[in-house]
């Protein structure tokens, strides 16, 4: 177990997050007045072949995008990764991990890429979206 504890310790992007597994990131809300998903979740998959991360955004609809270039640095807790919507926009995403990994704060969502939005990491998958403020 000690061997296994030490092996693992070292591989992480964030304080605290494992180098394998499934890590999503997000701000999804409901409006109260219409019903409809608003927000941007961010998936990061991290594998023994490599880290892939799917983002997701509303725009009166809800869209799943690949992302490409995905860079992450454990030693500054950042991200980046481009996004090329077809017949779209095309955009750089950063971000850094903070909270020991339990928030992500990002600038360069599509359709808006000057605002930095705080993202959440999502440990209870059952638990009901919040009203949108």
């Amino acid at each position: 177990m000690a061997l296994w504890l030490c092996f693992f310790s070292g591989f992480a992007v964030a304080k605290n997050m494992p180098r394998h597994g499934i890590f999503v990131y997000s701000n999804f809300c409901i409006s109260k007045m219409s019903g409809d998903l608003y927000g941007n979740r961010i998936t990061l998959r991290r594998q023994f072949d490599g880290d892939s991360l799917i983002y997701e955004y509303t725009d009166g609809s809800t869209h799943i995008v690949v992302a490409d270039n995905l860079v992450l640095d454990e030693k500054s807790d950042t991200l980046s990764f481009e996004v090329h919507v077809q017949g779209g926009s095309n955009t750089i995403v950063s971000g850094k991990f903070i909270d020991d990994g339990r928030s992500l704060n990002v600038r360069g969502m599509l359709f808006d890429e000057g605002a930095t939005f705080s993202l959440k990491r999502v440990v209870n998958f059952g638990a009901p979206l919040p009203d949108c403020k």
